[in-house]
């Protein structure tokens, strides 16, 4: 059975996806931060794009991060700038409050996924609609998450890719009676293994996710069930 949010809940997220636009140049024209943030994520996906490769211009990982934003980059350059990578550096070196936009956008999509999975876990576990608002909105309004969330960096992508592969490990242990009748791709032993090696490949110290699979073998280990191929299959998928 599927899990619905409230009309309340929706607005609840809406309203707060708008508090992320609150304070969006904060830190301009402090170029250090702004250089921090979009010098990996701008500078050096343009750099790829204009090569015509996929691989990622950096010398750390942050890998994932990268992606969405090579994505991004490039349906911004398709649509606004003729695909043209020197057009873009060219607006871009004329704006430099721009250039931290769009990783900033990838954060508050992101934040924005995590907060309608909280909700979303609160609501299936039973808790009463004014509960769930209040705790989720005690967390979310926190000042350290509040903060990293009006940044373009990758921590809060790395945290919704890691907070992920553990809804999914929850939903394995919750839905165990169910897993044998799923094919692999609606099964949620899949998505958990998966999501924990991409936040691992985003962050590697996000390196505890990948106890995922460790937790599901010894789960099932005595269980009539046990998803062992799929486990395997899955960790051949995140490698």
């Amino acid at each position: 059975m599927k899990t619905k949010l409230t009309k309340i809940e929706y607005l609840f997220i809406g309203f707060y996806a708008l508090t992320l636009f609150l304070g969006i140049w904060h830190a301009f024209p402090n170029m250090d931060v702004v250089h921090d943030e979009s010098d990996p994520y701008v500078w050096r996906v343009i750099d790829a794009l204009k090569a015509g490769t996929i691989i990622p211009y950096i010398d750390y990982s942050y890998t994932i991060s990268f992606y969405v934003n090579y994505i991004l980059m490039f349906l911004v350059g398709v649509l606004f700038f003729g695909g043209n990578a020197d057009t873009i550096i060219n607006h871009l070196s004329f704006g430099t409050r721009y250039t931290f936009l769009l990783p900033r956008f990838i954060t508050l999509i992101a934040t924005t996924l995590l907060l309608f999975l909280f909700l979303r876990l609160a609501k299936r576990y039973a808790v009463p609609l004014t509960q769930r608002l209040c705790i989720v909105g005690l967390i979310f309004s926190n000042i350290i998450f509040t903060v990293i969330a009006h940044t373009g960096k990758m921590w809060l992508l790395s945290l919704f890719l890691f907070f992920l592969s553990f809804y999914f490990l929850a939903e394995c242990f919750r839905r165990q009676s169910e897993l044998a009748k799923l094919s692999w791709y609606r099964n949620p032993v899949f998505y958990s293994i998966l999501f924990a090696f991409l936040a691992f490949a985003n962050f590697p110290l996000n390196v505890i996710a990948l106890l995922n699979p460790v937790f599901l073998y010894w789960f099932f280990y005595r269980q009539q069930y046990s998803p062992r191929r799929l486990i395997n299959f899955s960790v051949l998928v995140g490698l």
